[in-house]
């Protein structure tokens, strides 16, 4: 029966592929519909990830497939009731906005961009930026062996190209919000952001995921960055989805010699929610960091999968990622660092640390080091535990309630991410965003 429902999914699959194909031939060139065309043959041919596979063995896809979700979403929404506080990040100068994975005009800013700044939806930059598109999504080594990337490439509805020439320094953030307004039947958005950051550029993108209603939807986005010599990139990546959502999103990144690289994944909603991040070091004096901070409750499940790839000599990584989990939710952790065999004088340290508020709450977590060349540094630990009772015995001795105690130790905890963030307009909703999350009875 399984077995059936898959083939017939993958036959309404293509159905769509194909219809969706037709509507396109007149707005991209022939080059991205040979892309597709490839991409979705190779998702058929590898299928939906499954939890037999060692990657997925607790992240089960099957209601993906046992759905009958939609790649062509509708648009039907009046963009003027859409709330200033509805679009996380409305007041920044540079917003680029994509409703249900296709870029909105109306919602996105006005502002002039510096002069040789690019910043355009994918939809209107396959004329003009050709070649800077097509080596990316012709790079089928980065997609092509992973299904849900294969997906993403053959079904990607809209995204941004942003790319900022050598030596630019862009002061204001670049803020991309994709923003879900599920509609009555099933949809799933595909998004994709391509970024090219030139020699010794610097730069803040913040991309952030949002729903104006709590609906079921599926959303599968997907980023490639590529930071050439002596770059620095700071990414933010704040999830706050509907708790009915899936989200399965996908980080490729290939960094340069002397590039200074910061991504930091902030999960706070969707039922289903995975992040794969990518990154690989390819030039030396690399500095590489990684950060996290994700909370569940109730039965959500989240999951992060993270490689670090050491390839050349004297780059240095950190990874730290804190889950706070309530509860019957379950939080996966899977870090994996490369250090090749080219790779002398390589310093890698990997942290994840877990809170478990309820004693149903699960954590499986496991930071992976694998190790090729002998002049290096590495480190990695991963750590499970409930509030220190001490501590909280403590606080309530100088007059602090038991709930305001685990608060304030909770948040202690989760600002050691959260305080690391350089922009000020993003920090302090999130601080907001978790006192509201307490607040609205997180902790019992």
């Amino acid at each position: 029966m399984a077995t059936m429902q898959k083939e017939e999914y993958k036959d309404r699959l293509r159905s769509q592929f194909d219809t969706a194909l037709l509507d396109r031939e007149e707005m991209e060139p022939d080059w991205m519909s040979t892309v597709r065309q490839r991409a979705m043959d190779a998702f058929e041919g590898q299928g939906f990830p499954t939890t037999r596979m060692e990657d997925w063995r607790y992240f089960n896809l099957s209601p993906l497939w046992q759905n009958s979700y939609s790649f062509q979403p509708v648009l039907n929404f009046n963009e003027l009731a859409v709330k200033r506080n509805d679009l996380f990040g409305m007041n920044s100068a540079c917003r680029m906005v994509f409703v249900n994975g296709r870029f909105s005009r109306e919602l996105s800013s006005k502002d002039i961009m510096p002069k040789n700044l690019t910043v355009l939806p994918l939809s209107e930059a396959y004329s003009s930026h050709k070649e800077s598109i097509s080596s990316f999504l012709h790079n089928e080594a980065v997609w092509g062996e992973n299904s849900l990337r294969s997906l993403n490439t053959a079904f990607m509805q809209d995204g941004a190209l942003i790319s900022i020439p050598d030596g630019m320094i862009v002061e204001e953030p670049i803020w991309l919000v994709f923003m879900a307004i599920p509609a009555e039947r099933l949809e799933s958005y595909q998004p994709r952001i391509l970024v090219i950051a030139g020699e010794n550029s610097q730069m803040t993108l913040i991309e952030s995921h949002v729903a104006y209603k709590n609906g079921e939807y599926w959303s599968n986005p997907m980023v490639q960055l590529h930071a050439k010599q002596g770059a620095v990139i700071d990414h933010y990546k704040i999830q706050m989805e509907s708790p009915h959502a899936t989200h399965t999103s996908h980080y490729h990144s290939l960094l340069e010699r002397d590039v200074h690289f910061t991504a930091t994944s902030l999960s706070f909603g969707g039922g289903m929610v995975r992040n794969d991040i990518q990154t690989e070091l390819k030039g030396e004096g690399i500095e590489c960091t990684l950060n996290g901070l994700y909370m569940a409750d109730e039965r959500r499940l989240v999951d992060h999968h993270t490689s670090i790839d050491h390839q050349m000599p004297r780059c240095v990584s950190h990874e730290l990622y804190k889950g706070i989990i309530n509860g019957h939710a379950t939080a996966v952790f899977n870090g994996k660092v490369y250090v090749r065999e080219d790779a002398q004088k390589t310093d890698a340290k990997q942290t994840n640390q877990n809170l478990l508020l309820s004693a149903d709450a699960t954590v499986n977590t496991k930071p992976q080091l694998e190790i090729f060349a002998d002049d290096v540094r590495c480190t990695h630990g991963a750590t499970v535990g409930q509030l220190n009772e001490d501590e909280l015995f403590y606080l309530r001795s100088r007059g602090i309630s038991k709930e305001e105690g685990k608060k304030l130790l909770i948040w202690a905890f989760a600002s050691d991410i959260i305080g690391r963030i350089k922009v000020d307009s993003l920090r302090y909703p999130l601080q907001e965003r978790v006192f509201q999350q307490f607040n609205a009875g997180y902790i019992k």
